[in-house]
């Protein structure tokens, strides 16, 4: 499921970068390692409102907001708020 859930989110961010305006990327700190390598969070913004939060630790897809009908944004992944969780 989990290979299933990275290809789908590819495939929406290509779809989203080869449109007239491509995603936007930027990055934050978000813990550490048991051995103290730092722990990057990439939060991947599409043109339409698809939001991406994605580790540099295994890749791990820890938010995806996704528009709905009412206009807001609803969380499809069953993510951590920290780091701590993951390793």
């Amino acid at each position: 499921m989990q290979g299933f859930k990275t290809a789908l989110l590819l495939a929406l961010f290509w779809a989203a970068a080869s449109s007239a305006q491509a995603a936007n990327i930027s990055s934050a700190d978000w813990g550490a390692t048991a051995d103290g390598h730092k722990i990057q969070l990439f939060t991947l913004t599409g043109p339409k409102g698809l939001e991406a939060r994605i580790t540099n630790y295994g890749g791990m897809i820890v938010s995806l907001m996704v528009p709905n009908k009412q206009g807001t944004k609803t969380d499809t992944e069953l993510g951590f708020d920290d780091a701590a969780p993951g390793r």
